[in-house]
């Protein structure tokens, strides 16, 4: 099973990105874009792991959040990673990007003692909206603003990354609530 620790976001921001990614990708030629029901943010991705771990990490995670209590985060501005000629184009984290760090490297100490194949990589906050992007002239990257989108996270997930009907999917496989205040 292919997993992911995460965020999932609600139909409203998702809704909300989906027009922002219509915009952002207006003048690209070829993209690979997010799906609707697949928007997330990722806090730690665990690659290619054994159903048996499954339980294991799920008391990590559990352990990692017991200090952490739901938050908000402000999704604005656009930004894209190079890969060669393509591009990741993404949705940037202004507000609630320090509590997602820490989170990450939480959860990341925590459930590094699983023998997991999972590569260590920077964190960096982003909400990908779309992949494989490519622009028939570096200055046709239409980059826009838009208006900040506001989303309370209360749950951290355990995701597959799966392929149903030949489609990309991310299911939930376990939703571990963080504290409330």
């Amino acid at each position: 099973m292919r997993l992911f620790i995460g965020l999932m976001l609600s139909l409203e921001t998702r809704k909300a990105l989906e027009k922002v990614q219509t915009i952002a990708l207006n003048n690209a030629f070829s993209k690979n874009p997010t799906l609707l029901d697949n928007f997330h943010l990722t806090l730690c991705f665990l690659g290619d792991t054994a159903i048996e771990s499954i339980d294991q990490i799920v008391k990590s995670i559990e352990s990692a959040i017991q200090s952490f209590h739901s938050f908000r985060i402000e999704i604005s501005q656009i930004g894209s990673f190079q890969k060669g000629q393509e591009y990741i184009v993404f949705a940037n984290i202004v507000k609630g990007h320090k509590i997602l760090v820490d989170l990450s490297e939480r959860i990341r100490q925590t459930i590094a003692s699983i023998p997991l194949p999972y590569v260590e990589d920077e964190f960096v906050p982003h909400i990908t909206l779309a992949r494989r992007v490519r622009f028939p002239h570096i200055n046709m990257i239409e980059l826009p603003n838009f208006e900040v989108i506001h989303e309370d996270i209360n749950n951290i997930v355990l995701f597959e990354s799966t392929r149903i009907h030949n489609t990309l999917t991310y299911l939930p496989i376990k939703i571990i609530p963080l504290n409330q205040f």
